[in-house]
């Protein structure tokens, strides 16, 4: 039987709220970042238990790809700035991965980005950005080294959503 499941932003965040509350937002998160310390068993069995209900995971943007990156690889001060946000659906992220011409295939972005002036500059077009709309900020692969052979030279830039030059389209 598979039952489907749509969901209102509203139900998201109120579910997302409740999890966070009982500290069971984001259990692969380490535990100073607000994680619950399971090991891999409790953490299958919390997502067999949700899927089970069916209760929607936490926002997986947010959950499962921006913010186990800035705990790895994050400065203090990013740390402090964006996993509590993350982690209270204060900041919504979308991901910017996938390109028109590309798919997923990462080796072939044609998104760049260059530093200017202490800034990255970027240009390109990104599709199939979840949740854009309802989102603050995005998490970007782009080129920024045009040198490199096509799987590297990439760098994951976070983008807020109300810059000069970013339009959200739907997919028709």
């Amino acid at each position: 039987m598979v039952l489907e499941q749509r969901i209102d932003k509203e139900d998201l965040e109120r579910w997302h709220r409740i999890l966070d509350a009982k500290g069971w937002v984001c259990p692969l998160w380490p535990v100073e970042y607000g994680g619950t310390g399971w090991n891999a068993a409790k953490q299958f069995i919390f997502k067999e238990e949700l899927q089970m209900a069916p209760a929607p995971d936490p926002l997986g943007q947010n959950i499962n790809l921006v913010g186990p990156v800035i705990c790895a690889f994050g400065t203090e001060e990013q740390k402090k700035r964006f996993l509590p946000k993350i982690r209270s659906l204060e900041y919504w992220f979308a991901q910017g991965f996938s390109e028109p011409n590309a798919g997923s295939d990462l080796a072939n972005l044609a998104t760049r980005a260059h530093l200017e002036d202490d800034e990255w500059v970027i240009d390109g077009q990104k599709v199939w950005t979840s949740l854009a709309h309802f989102s603050h900020w995005c998490f970007v692969l782009c080129r920024t080294d045009r040198d490199a052979p096509r799987h590297r030279g990439i760098s994951y830039l976070l983008v807020p959503m109300d810059q000069p030059g970013i339009e959200v389209r739907p997919i028709k």
